[in-house]
């Protein structure tokens, strides 16, 4: 196996919290300033479940051709509260409600562990980042914890979402490696484990939630912590 040359990191639930607690909060935040009759929790329950569907369809892995026209978050949460809305007749403004959830995830901190493992790694590897996330709040948030990546590839610069093979081969290109020489590091067992093995990365599930994961393919690792990324690196090394 060739010398791991990278190591490409998820960023929100992998380097940066990305809880319900965090939505709810915002979706308080947001009915209380837009005064709207619906309650915090009430109001992102509903908002969620349009959210889940834009989610699961927004990609078509069989058939690529079917797959819709992209979308960024900040349009497809705009149109999640127009229906939220219509739906409980409120006279509620949805573009200030999205433009307030991208300001929210503009400065989530970071996991504890997170910018001393990133930074010990950047010693020894080049770095990259693959998020599912608009341009608007993924650099500040990368600005507002103080990391930097060799490359930065977000859902919105390739106009498609992981597990597409776009943004992994994108990362890897810009890198100037081939996919035997990267590891990436993510949350998900579908938009990263499914997307970077498909492509021929090593990968490695952080698990931090202690999710139970038995979705195919595997693995090639699973950690809680980025501080036992070190002993996979090592041994592909």
């Amino acid at each position: 196996m060739p010398n791991i040359k990278a190591v490409i990191f998820d960023m929100y639930d992998t380097l940066v919290p990305n809880t319900a607690d965090h939505w709810i909060a915002l979706f308080t935040r947001i009915a209380q300033i837009q005064q709207l009759p619906l309650a915090g929790h009430a109001l992102f329950k509903q908002w969620k479940k349009i959210d889940l569907t834009f989610r699961q369809t927004r990609l078509n892995l069989i058939q690529p051709e079917k797959t819709p026209v992209f979308k960024t978050y900040q349009q497809a949460w705009e149109e999640s509260f127009i229906k939220v809305f219509a739906k409980n007749d409120i006279d509620g403004d949805p573009s200030k409600a999205a433009e307030a959830a991208i300001e929210s995830l503009q400065t989530r901190e970071p996991f504890d562990d997170t910018k001393s493992s990133v930074l010990t790694i950047q010693e020894r590897w080049e770095t990259g980042l693959i998020s599912n996330a608009d341009n608007a709040y993924l650099i500040p948030n990368l600005n507002h914890i103080g990391l930097n990546f060799d490359v930065v590839v977000s859902s919105e610069t390739v106009r498609s979402y992981k597990p597409d093979s776009k943004p992994f081969l994108s990362t890897l290109d810009l890198l100037g490696i081939s996919a035997s020489e990267a590891v990436y590091v993510g949350d998900n067992p579908y938009d990263d484990v499914v997307g970077a093995k498909s492509v021929g990365m090593k990968v490695v599930l952080i698990n931090r939630y202690n999710r139970p994961n038995h979705r195919h393919p595997v693995p090639d690792g699973e950690i809680k912590t980025l501080c036992e990324l070190s002993k996979f690196l090592e041994r592909w090394s």
